[in-house]
């Protein structure tokens, strides 16, 4: 598995990215968000740690930095259902922190309440509570 971060992506290439990762959640990417718009905010403000195996992509976490106050926000953690539940997340998360430690002091996440596979792997990735938004949970790590 190969994993490399500070990715900047085209429109084209996260439009593609979400379509890849459409179905690996609960609840499919396309439900929540419109994929035009989207890809081009991610496409010019965000970075990307993307896991590939055999140039197939299993995993990406999207993020915008504000070196400004030193952290990184993540919207999109996500891995395909072919590589769930082998450390995946973890690893991406790892190259994610070594990565930002030398600028940036902290990663902040929003969770669903009523995701608690997610809710539980952030635990495990030393995520800690900040403050309930409604139906979401803002989390955060200390690098």
């Amino acid at each position: 598995m190969k994993i490399h971060s500070g990715l900047k992506l085209s429109k084209s290439e996260v439009l593609s990215l979400l379509k890849r990762f459409d179905d690996s959640s609960e609840t499919p990417l396309h439900e929540g968000i419109d994929f035009n718009t989207y890809s081009i905010k991610l496409s010019q403000y965000a970075f990307f740690v993307i896991a590939s195996e055999k140039d197939l992509q299993m995993g990406f976490i999207a993020y915008y930095l504000n070196v400004e106050k030193h952290f990184a926000y993540v919207p999109q953690v996500v891995v395909h259902k072919e590589a769930r539940h082998k450390g995946l997340g973890h690893s991406m998360f790892n190259v994610l922190c070594d990565s930002l430690a030398a600028n940036i002091e902290c990663i902040k996440l929003e969770v669903l309440k009523s995701n608690f596979y997610a809710r539980n792997f952030y635990h495990r990735e030393r995520f800690s509570y900040v403050e309930d938004h409604n139906e979401r949970i803002l989390l955060e790590k200390k690098l």
